[in-house]
């Protein structure tokens, strides 16, 4: 309203004084450089502003973020939040520069829902640099539903020209995205192919105008890497038991975490190690889900970059691993431990790895979860070791189970919803929120050294937050609640630290009702 009229006490009728309308500015740009900065932006937003008598009361913005989903925008989460809450809200508009700055959704009706939340909260949303007038007329509605189609697939096939991009860089054999992995490091390399430097986690290429190829990381990881495929192909190891073998040699894997059998796995079977690069393992397009691709689809360069182990040794690597994988029952498998117990008296690790008719340690405890629990259904008596190692995982599982079950009465409570997803522990909240469940006993190498706990963050790769639960040294209870936002981290694992209890005590919860808000 431009100006209002107040009744005097004799009746007359003044005319008061034009008041400016109250209105918060929303500002995104995806990546730096853009002509659509977020500077040029609030430079038109302003101008409008004083042309048209507004008050700037509040700002919201979204930095180096993606127009093609809500997720992790929190400028916009925020604008939401605010006029849907309530709270104070003394604005009547947002001033947006045009459609594709308020979002690239692929689905236009998603952009119009975020319009419509503000509208129905009483806040207008204007285009202040569109075509359309913003007086909400049939053309105005008509103009805006195309601006959000065209700035749709404006997005998808600027997708498309990336990814196109992208394989012919691969083809050339430089590296795209993404870490370097154990062993390797990434460097920027100049247009003539002179290496400028190497380039340390996170950093970007020095130019636009270089590139990023592999090479090899230090020496002690290269031969930790060689020492990895000796010992499986020649020395008769499974990944346990090279992962047990590094850590007990006080050896770190990347990032400082202790050596697990996929970690060991995933080195094995990745090319990167014989100078191969691979692209399109996984497709991630338009922040959807990402999705494994069949072999077909990979885009391949062999002979990129030196090779940190031999091609006959990777190949026998992948053959050795093929014939371990071979499929047994599960009478099968429980035989062939009652024939271990007949003619040993004891079923053990050493005499499973060291018996060529057995399979691998791993494959017992992948189908039955744990030794110990195989042995149970095969009539065997388990070694006191196991034993222990059974209780302390059925503590564990006791925890696990019931915490689960008291994150769905949250939610419910809550009135969101809740959806099993594909991988054990994991679900999705309100439809597409995934959310993985971690519960972490606490470790240490030596009797001496503190305690640590272990939860990964990109495990399924799509996960979102991590609830991170730490339990007791006896495994008797919970020590502390953690509610981890994995875009707040660039490392796949986190780990606690016993001598650093406030190191995450942003992300603590006394209560997971209390992390849910009730």
């Amino acid at each position: 309203m431009s100006s209002c009229h107040m009744a005097t006490q004799s009746g007359k009728r003044l005319s008061a004084a034009p008041q400016s309308r109250r209105v918060a500015l929303y500002m995104r740009m995806s990546t730096d450089g853009q002509a659509e900065s977020i500077a040029n932006q609030r430079l038109a937003l302003l101008a409008y502003a004083r042309r048209h008598r507004m008050s700037i009361i509040k700002e919201y913005i979204d930095p180096g973020k993606s127009g093609v989903s809500a997720k992790r925008r929190k400028g916009l989460l925020g604008l939401i939040h605010d006029v849907t809450s309530g709270e104070g809200v003394d604005f009547e508009a947002v001033l947006v520069y045009d459609v594709t700055r308020w979002g690239r959704f692929q689905d236009p009706d998603e952009s119009a829902h975020y319009e419509f939340i503000c509208r129905h909260a009483g806040v207008k949303i204007i285009y202040v640099a569109e075509q359309f007038g913003n007086d909400d007329s049939l053309a105005d509605l008509i103009l805006k539903t195309l601006s959000r189609a065209r700035a749709a697939e404006d997005s998808r096939v600027l997708s498309e020209k990336v990814f196109a991009g992208q394989s012919r860089l691969v083809r050339r054999g430089f590296k795209q995205g993404g870490p370097a992995g154990y062993g390797l490091r990434r460097a920027s390399i100049e247009p003539s192919g002179k290496l400028r430097r190497e380039l340390k986690a996170g950093e970007r290429k020095c130019a636009l105008t270089d590139h990023v190829v592999f090479v090899p990381g230090p020496n002690h990881e290269v031969a930790v890497i060689r020492r990895i495929f000796d010992w499986y192909v020649y020395g008769d190891k499974g990944d346990t038991e090279i992962a047990r073998a590094l850590n007990e040699a006080g050896i770190p894997s990347e990032w400082g975490r202790p050596w697990t059998a996929p970690i060991i796995a995933n080195i094995l079977t990745h090319e990167k190690y014989i100078g191969t690069v691979v692209y399109n393992r996984t497709t991630q397009k338009m922040q959807a889900a990402p999705t494994r691709n069949p072999r077909g689809k990979w885009i391949v360069k062999r002979g990129a970059f030196a090779p940190l182990v031999d091609a006959e040794t990777f190949r026998r690597a992948q053959e050795l691993r093929a014939q371990r994988a071979i499929r047994f029952s599960r009478d099968e498998l429980l035989d062939f431990l009652r024939m271990l117990y007949r003619e040993h008296g004891k079923v053990s690790t050493k005499l499973i790895q060291e018996d060529g008719r057995v399979p691998a340690i791993n494959l017992f405890i992948n189908r039955f979860g744990t030794l110990t629990q195989a042995l149970e259904l095969a009539g065997v008596p388990a070694t006191p070791r196991a034993t222990k190692l059974l209780q302390t995982f059925r503590k564990i599982e006791k925890v696990r189970r019931e915490k689960f079950l008291e994150v769905c009465e949250c939610v419910a409570c809550a009135g969101g919803s809740f959806a099993p997803a594909a991988h054990k522990n994991t679900f999705i909240l309100n439809g597409h929120i995934l959310v993985r469940l971690q519960v972490s006993r606490a470790r240490r190498l030596h009797e001496s050294k503190p305690f640590r706990w272990y939860f990964p963050l990109r495990w399924p790769e799509e996960t979102q937050f991590v609830i991170a639960i730490q339990l007791q040294p006896d495994h008797s209870d919970v020590r502390s609640l953690h509610l981890i936002p994995t875009a707040d981290f660039s490392y796949p694992m986190l780990i606690m630290r016993e001598e650093r209890p406030d190191e995450y005590s942003r992300y603590r919860w006394a209560t997971l009702p209390e992390m849910f808000g009730l």
